[in-house]
């Protein structure tokens, strides 16, 4: 899981959680969906969510400096930012 601060946006936060799966759809770490189904469920307790799934293709990840990646954090950031208003 990853949290990123919305710019100019005292608290206000997104969050990213990763669940990475192999080119059979088989997960490489198992624990990861059940941390990430477990902290939307907890999150949920507080707040109304705003879901949104991406996967990249096949020729991408999620490294941090994936251009692809990097993309739909930007997009996450301006979603996040267009909800707070």
């Amino acid at each position: 899981m990853e949290q990123h601060p919305i710019p100019n946006h005292s608290g206000g936060l997104f969050l990213i959680g990763f669940v990475e799966v192999d080119d059979q759809e088989k997960l490489y770490i198992r624990d990861q969906i059940s941390t990430l189904f477990n902290r939307i469920e907890q999150e949920a307790q507080y707040q109304d969510l705003f879901i949104i799934i991406f996967v990249h293709g096949g020729k991408h990840s999620d490294a941090p400096t994936d251009t692809n990646f990097l993309a739909f954090r930007r997009f996450l950031q301006q979603m996040a930012e267009m909800e707070l208003h």
